[in-house]
Order: C-alpha cells, then sequence, then structure tokens
C-alpha cells in the first residue's frame, strides 16, 4: 500500500492511482512511502519526494532541499526517489531554462532570476550521484502518479533476488560497469544456492578454485566467505547433501 501525504501537492495524486493502491497519511519527509521488499526479506521503507519545477529552483535557490529535505529523507528512509515534474528545455541559442508557453518557449523566472538549464542539470545528477536520490522526471500529475506505481510495482511485485535484468551489469563497481564475458560455471551454480544469490556468488567464485571443491566444502569453509554466515552455511550444505543421496 502506497501512503500519500495528506498535504495539497501530494494528496492530488490519489486520483490518478488505482483503488485500493494508496491512501492519505501524514509524512514528516516526502510526499509518498511504502515498504518494498529488500534483500534477505527485510522490508525497506521507500521514499519519494515531488517537486514540480519551479518548487525545484526554489529549493535550489534557498537550499532548503540539500539542507533540510535531504536530510530528513535520509533519516526516513532507505531508499530514497526525487521526482521532478515539469516540461522545459534548454534555449537552443542560449542555454537557458525554459518552459512552454502558448506556442512557444518562455525562460523560467523565480523572482528576477533565469537559471541556465545546466544549473538544473548539474544540480540533479549531483543529488543522483552524491546525495542518493534516484532521480526522476515527469510531465505532468498524471505521469508522476503513474510512475510511483511503476516503483512501487518493482520494489512489491518480486523478491529482492528475483530481479535479474541487472545481470548484464554486474562486477559491480557501483557505476554500473557492463559485464561483457559470460560468468563463469562457478558462479553461475553458486547463485541457485539457498541464500546465495547472485550478490553473494561473486565472493563464493572467488573463494573456490573449481566447482568440485565448492561442493565438497564443509559448513565451516562457507563460513569463512563474506557474506555467508552460520544459517546460509548449513543451509548449502544441506542441499549439496541431498543432492548427493538423490543421486
Amino acid at each position: 500500500m502506497i501512503t500519500l501525504d495528506a498535504r495539497i501537492g501530494s494528496k492530488d495524486l490519489l486520483k490518478y492511482l488505482p483503488k485500493g493502491k494508496a491512501r492519505l497519511g501524514h509524512l514528516q519527509y516526502g510526499d509518498a512511502s511504502f515498504l518494498g521488499n529488500g534483500p534477505d526479506d527485510v522490508p525497506i521503507p521507500v521514499g519519494i519526494e515531488l517537486k514540480r519545477l519551479l518548487d525545484l529552483l526554489s529549493s535550489m535557490t534557498t537550499g532548503r532541499l540539500s539542507g533540510h529535505q535531504l536530510p530528513g529523507m535520509q533519516a526516513c528512509y532507505r531508499v530514497r526517489y526525487l521526482v521532478v515534474e515539469g516540461i522545459w528545455r534548454p534555449n537552443p541559442s542560449t542555454g537557458l531554462l525554459e518552459r512552454p508557453m502558448g506556442k512557444g518557449w518562455v525562460p523560467v523566472e523565480l523572482g528576477t532570476r533565469t537559471f541556465m538549464a545546466s544549473e538544473v542539470d548539474g544540480y540533479l545528477n549531483t543529488l543522483d550521484m552524491l546525495g542518493g536520490m534516484h532521480v526522476r522526471t515527469t510531465g505532468s500529475p498524471r505521469q508522476t502518479a503513474q510512475l510511483i506505481l511503476s516503483i512501487h510495482h518493482w520494489w512489491t511485485d518480486k523478491k529482492w533476488e528475483a530481479h535479474r535484468s541487472h545481470l548484464a551489469f554486474d562486477e559491480s563497481d557501483g557505476l554500473g560497469t557492463a559485464l561483457l564475458t559470460k560468468p563463469k560455471l562457478l558462479r553461475r551454480i553458486a547463485k541457485e544456492l539457498p541464500g546465495v544469490g547472485w550478490a553473494r556468488s561473486q565472493a563464493v567464485a572467488a573463494y573456490f578454485d573449481n566447482v568440485v571443491e565448492m561442493v565438497n566444502a564443509p559448513s565451516e569453509e562457507w563460513e569463512k566467505i563474506e557474506g555467508i554466515g552460520e544459517v546460509i552455511a548449513e543451509e548449502v550444505v544441506r542441499e549439496m547433501n541431498e543432492v548427493r543421496r538423490e543421486k
């Protein structure tokens, strides 16, 4: 269930969401929140902050988003999204930030101040890369509601370990470097073992020299691997023993 903040701006999204998917409530920070499926079936609080374009520019100017709202989001939620709603572009000649008006485009003004589109892009990129905010953009309230619903589906429709679309972008250095070679057989087998999964399989593949060594390893050896505790080690060895008995 998605909780929308009951304040104006947030609660207006309720009419665009399917009945029974969202409710109104009081959120100290953020405009929407829910619990998602985290690793090892641990629920993760997810928060979504919504900013219309002029509100974003005001927050940039006053420092409110970075100095107040962002720390509050970090304290309340494990995963944080920033959705910026509005349509804008850089002026083809000057680079000024513009928005549509009538049949044309006009500079976006906040009081007497105008902005370069690169200022906004740079600010959002910093929040995304260094501020712990997953930045998304939409063009209307309806699109915002659809995006929130889509994010909610991702976090709740599957268990964490069931998300596999990223497997071509693993060997993670944190920057999404593509894995251009097929993972070794040892790792492909390890990821199917109970409690191991794709994330822990990398440490397993680095620890064992070959598949035979991995299959015959006692639980004490498994416990030496980073991220593999006593419970997982015992489950893996039990699985191996059951396979042997089936043969």
